[in-house]
């Protein structure tokens, strides 16, 4: 789909004139790179990819190689091409983070006649409630799976128009012009095409795995920390927030079989949310955080730290000492500046000050968090007739950051944190893993707050594109750690309390560390996401001749039995099967792959669950 060298590939308006850019009538100057230079010396250079298979990556940048101001640009779109329609024009995929029940819910919508509809995230994040930057589209008996690397407010128009069917991508607020010897950029946007929906989403997630995702420092996929925190429970404790507290911190997770610490926003002076733009250390750790790190690695654990650079409270230390790096608010009220790590001399000062707290700290995991909605921001900030450039710096600017560490730190993970997960774009997930996919894990599970149900959802929903992806659980019941681990965890336990049992607690983390290989392999949803408390949920992980499947019987749920339709298993092999049910006992039987096709699990009671881990002998 949309991948013909003589159609146009991505367009433009110049001066108010529409510009069509078609590969093969533009200058290829190199493999996968052509050129289209207009009278006054901007130049549009179109990247062209084949990263798999089925596959297409597309990049657009502009180039100003004239000696005067090159004239207005509007309307970028990094993709803008059409196909031949022969049936329907069916449209999926989520909403945006938005703390709640409806965070990444499946959203869906078919054009069966003439018409389009325009989507684009909330006030510059890329995943902010109303826009998610995946989405598949369906037609003409094919499926394709799109991913948009933008971190900032891209636009997607889907449309059908006759027998054709239109899809457009590119920057949603633009309209500039460019010095001589200036250039930009403009979203990636990737697609892989399949016979099926369900096979697309799963060959997309691991091109994702394979191409577009942070590596260790062997160059192979990453590990998720089983992490143990205590922030969300214990950050305005002043014994918890020093350094005595968080080697206690450690002892427990060594003890509970976790193997990362997790210190979050409680390690600089004032502490969240006063504090942010604070360097400098809480008295609970005069001499910073590297005596915490070196104990934690002492006890085999990983260490994390929390950051967010990109923001910084008006009475802070960033904001005093360096009052040209931040963008004041545009609104009266609000207490938040942006740190305008577009401007080069900015991000220069800001990457160097992270450097040394990541070398002293002995990092193995940074924390970016990004508290802030940014588009206002931008816009106060434009020169005039410059609209979009401070995002488009901004964007680019992050991004360099982001690699310059990972240069600088080989192996290091970055989290990707944005009031939990709005910054979900592919050149983000490129370079980072969210840790911590959405802000609903900050609270423990109530009658209003359905967080263990909605993580289920969240992972039914996100696992169809993202390859990583984690979360927090604020109790160590089975049901509730197994709904929000997916191949990771941030375990918010209240180790203060009288029943507290690591002993009790180890056979989880073992069972997440046992089935944490299979979430680099194919993803199956048996269930769809809904809040609906009367059905159950559940699951498949498979990795060649061996899985998991994870199920949930929900807190109304009458049914006392679910039959699991599992996939790519072998009829004419013998299977090996473990259940690990609510207690955490073992019952081990062979099967029939016929049988292990369509397998009933039984849970006696609601909100319990079933682990099955499977693997053919």
């Amino acid at each position: 789909m949309f991948t013909e060298k003589t159609k146009q590939a991505a367009s433009f308006l110049y001066n108010g004139r529409a510009v069509s850019l078609v590969p093969a009538q533009m200058e290829q100057t190199a493999a996968g790179i052509f050129e289209y230079t207009l009278p006054d010396g901007l130049t549009a250079v179109l990247e062209i990819a084949e990263p798999a298979p089925g596959a297409r990556e597309q990049k657009l940048r502009f180039e100003h190689r004239g000696s005067g101001n090159s004239g207005t640009l509007t309307r970028i779109a990094a993709l803008d091409a059409a196909e031949a329609l022969q049936t329907d024009l069916v449209w999926e995929s989520l909403a945006g983070d938005s703390c709640g029940k409806d965070s990444f819910a499946p959203l869906k919508r078919t054009l069966e006649a003439d018409g389009s509809f325009r989507t684009e995230p909330r006030f510059g994040r890329p995943s902010d409630t109303t826009g998610f930057p995946f989405f598949d589209l369906s037609f003409n008996g094919r499926a394709a799976v799109f991913g948009i690397g933008w971190g900032g407010q891209w636009f997607a128009e889907i449309g059908r128009s006759g027998t054709e069917a239109r899809v457009t991508v590119g920057l949603a607020e633009a309209e500039t012009f460019l010095y001589p010897g200036e250039r930009i950029t403009a979203p990636t946007v990737l697609w892989l095409e399949e016979a099926d929906i369900g096979a697309a989403r799963r060959s997309f997630r691991r091109l994702l795995f394979d191409r577009f995702s942070p590596k260790d420092r062997n160059g192979g996929y990453i590990k998720l920390p089983i992490a143990f925190s205590c922030y969300d429970r214990y950050h305005d404790d002043p014994v918890w927030a020093s350094v005595d507290g968080q080697k206690e911190c450690a002892d427990v997770a060594a003890a509970c079989g976790m193997d990362t610490l997790w210190l979050d926003a409680a390690w600089f002076k004032g502490k969240f949310p006063n504090g942010v733009g604070n360097f400098s250390y809480a008295p609970g750790f005069p001499d910073g955080v590297g005596e915490v790190s070196g104990y934690a690695h002492q006890k085999g654990l990983r260490f994390i730290l929390w950051f967010e650079p990109e923001r910084a409270n008006c009475y802070s230390e960033t904001c005093a000492e360096h009052p040209e790096d931040v963008i004041v608010p545009d609104s009266h009220g609000s207490v938040n500046c942006l740190v305008n790590i577009g401007n080069e001399r900015t991000r220069r000062r800001v990457t160097d000050l992270l450097k040394a707290r990541i070398r002293d700290g002995k990092l193995d995991i940074y924390r970016q968090d990004y508290n802030i909605s940014p588009a206002g921001y931008w816009r106060s900030a434009d020169e005039p007739g410059r609209r979009g450039m401070t995002e488009i710096r901004f964007v680019e600017g992050y991004r360099e950051m982001w690699d310059e560490l990972l240069a600088e730190f080989p192996g290091i993970l970055i989290d990707n944190c944005a009031s939990g997960g709005r910054r979900l774009d592919l050149e983000s997930l490129r370079r980072s893993a969210p840790l911590w996919r959405s802000d609903t894990g900050c609270f423990p599970v109530t009658d209003e707050h359905r967080g263990h149900t909605w993580s289920q959802n969240q992972i039914l929903a996100l696992t169809r594109y993202l390859p990583y992806h984690a979360c927090g659980a604020w109790d160590a019941a089975p049901y509730r750690v197994r709904s929000a681990a997916s191949g990771g965890l941030c375990c918010d336990f209240d180790y203060r309390a009288p029943d507290f049992c690591p002993e009790k607690i180890k056979p989880l983390t073992d069972e997440l560390r046992r089935l944490q290989k299979y979430w680099a392999g194919d993803f199956y949803p048996l269930t769809e996401p809904t809040n609906d408390e009367t059905v159950w949920a559940a699951w498949q992980l498979a990795l060649g001749d061996a899985g998991a499947v994870y199920a949930f019987r929900r807190d109304r749920c009458e049914q006392a039995s679910f039959t699991a339709h599992l996939n790519g298993i072998d009829e004419t092999k013998t299977y090996e099967v473990t259940l690990t049910d609510e207690a955490m006992q073992k019952t081990t039987r062979r099967i029939s792959g016929g049988a292990l096709k369509a397998l009933t699990i039984v849970c006696n009671a609601p909100q319990t669950s079933a682990v099955i881990e499977y693997r053919a002998e």
